[in-house]
């Protein structure tokens, strides 16, 4: 009943287990995933705690309890608890997958890779145990070991796209070493599903564009573009809509009449769109001293919605929009820091590396008037083709359709020229380019405009051990390069139709 989503039904049975029963770990776990499929997750964390009371030997209560907390947004808990779980011996393979989530989505995936070195080298022929050693070798940087492992689980399956867009992402490829003929193979002879069909046509774009072969790359990149969006049901229009109230809203005089916020100058907010250089900026000044990379929170948008929802029932997102401004910033800003803790707090300051907060400059301003905001900006056409030439995973539904990005990319540019108008001074601008170009300087004239003091060590962020939670992963344990930059000119026939539309917008589509 669980697994078929008949949830009710499942309720039924949990509650008559937990009541005619002995209990049984088995019993408080099967209710707690009950109540954590319902979305009940407060319920599934306080049976965890059961569990753990009545048989604190087994492993089922903890592992529950991770799960519950990092649902809840507790993630400091979360952490805590699957740190000291996984001290202990986890044998079962839904546990060990549970706990190895939880530990990546705290930010702490290199407690995770002994777990799964341990479960491979426990059973070499376990499919499971190496994809998620594959998984965790590459948020922690173990490129070389993210890639054998991922060959050996496509031997045993040599239709786990998933372990075939993850090969590729993790190595570059050289003539004499690439898997063009395998992929192109797999592609040939039909995937199973429309998403599998995208990862191994974007595998392929990759390596072939590695390899010189622009034009072959751009084939494979639509064909794998196509797969994408048929999965989706997206219309671009809502998010220009969006947008379009953000601006009206947040005026210049609403921005000027506020209440004080939250007094915090923690928070770096790291934003933009994606694929254009903010994960090289966050680890920049990750580098320093006083900073720490908290990575892609969704602290700011959780603490405003919880502060929208006292306001009464949400009926489509665009009256969210209009709800943001009428919120008790001064509450938005201290339950964002709160939020962010233990994570954050042993640095005096944290950046947050969540790209679409451009939507939210406005609330971000209200809320926590001393935080710092870097937008980062890039050459427009680059910046297009970067991100239509990635593959997410849940996010950025406009990215696979060339005219879909033009729309939202020149809804953002104006979003963008208006924050600028009605808050001048208050945005930092970075553009790639710069930085590439001449790290060094730009590096400090970026560390001024945030108060912080020069330190050689943010040249070296290439040599920054910490977790790489982001598309980025394999690029940021580079030293820096500048072959991306200009990248369009490679596909500049083909990138025409949307270079035209920008144009007419009044943007530039050369220059940043």
């Amino acid at each position: 009943m669980l697994r078929t989503g008949d949830h009710d039904g499942a309720l039924a049975v949990s509650d008559r287990l937990l009541s005619d029963f002995n209990l049984t770990p088995q019993s408080l776990l099967f209710a707690g995933e009950v109540h954590f499929a319902r979305a009940n997750f407060a319920r599934s964390e306080k049976i965890a705690r059961n569990c753990v009371k009545e048989f604190p030997h087994d492993p089922s209560g903890p592992i529950l309890g991770c799960r519950a907390l990092l649902a809840l947004g507790k993630l400091g808990e979360a952490r805590d608890l699957a740190l000291e779980t996984a001290k202990k011996d986890i044998a079962g393979e839904h546990h060990l997958d549970i706990l190895v989530t939880v530990l990546a989505g705290c930010m702490e995936p290199d407690a995770a890779y002994p777990l799964c070195k341990k479960a491979v080298e426990k059973d070499p022929y376990n499919v499971a145990a190496h994809r998620r050693l594959a998984l965790i070798c590459r948020l922690t940087g173990r490129l070389a070991e993210a890639a054998q492992a991922a060959d050996v689980a496509l031997k045993f399956n040599a239709h786990d796209y998933e372990m075939v867009g993850l090969r590729s992402a993790v190595q570059t490829a050289t003539p004499d070493n690439n898997h063009i003929a395998a992929l192109e193979t797999l592609l040939a002879a039909g995937c199973a599903n429309a998403l599998g069909g995208a990862r191994v046509a974007y595998a392929l774009a990759k390596e072939h564009e590695e390899l010189g072969n622009s034009r072959r790359a751009f084939g494979f990149l639509q064909a794998g573009a196509r797969f994408k969006r048929q999965t989706i049901r997206y219309d671009v229009s809502a998010d220009l809509r969006a947008m379009q109230i953000v601006s009206e809203l947040f005026t210049a005089d609403k921005v000027a009449h506020s209440n004080a916020g939250f007094d915090s100058g923690e928070p770096i907010f790291i934003l933009g769109l994606p694929r254009t250089g903010s994960t090289l900026i966050e680890r920049i000044l990750s580098s320093h001293s006083e900073v720490y990379a908290a990575g892609e929170l969704q602290h700011f948008s959780a603490a405003m919605m919880q502060e929208i929802r006292k306001l009464g029932q949400i009926s489509d997102r665009l009256e969210l929009v209009q709800k943001s401004i009428e919120i008790d910033h001064t509450e938005v800003g201290r339950a964002y820091i709160e939020r962010g803790r233990p994570f954050s707090g042993h640095t005096p300051r944290f950046t947050d590396k969540q790209p679409m907060n451009f939507h939210s400059i406005g609330v971000i301003h209200l809320s926590l008037p001393n935080a710092k905001i870097i937008h980062v900006r890039r050459t427009p056409l680059d910046a297009c083709y970067a991100i239509y030439k990635f593959l997410f995973n849940e996010a950025y539904a406009w990215s696979y359709d060339l005219d879909e990005i033009a729309q939202y990319y020149i809804g953002y540019r104006r979003l963008m020229d208006h924050w600028r108008v009605i808050l001048p001074q208050r945005i930092i601008d970075v553009d790639y380019e710069d930085i590439v170009g001449d790290l060094e300087n730009e590096s400090k004239k970026l560390l001024a405009l945030l108060g912080l003091e020069w330190e050689p060590a943010c040249l070296d962020f290439h040599e920054n051990r910490a977790a790489a939670m982001t598309g980025s992963a394999a690029q940021v344990r580079q030293k820096i390069y500048s072959s991306s930059v200009g990248r369009w000119r490679d596909y500049e026939e083909q990138l025409k139709p949307l270079a035209d539309k920008l144009e007419v917008a009044g943007i530039d589509p050369y220059s940043p």
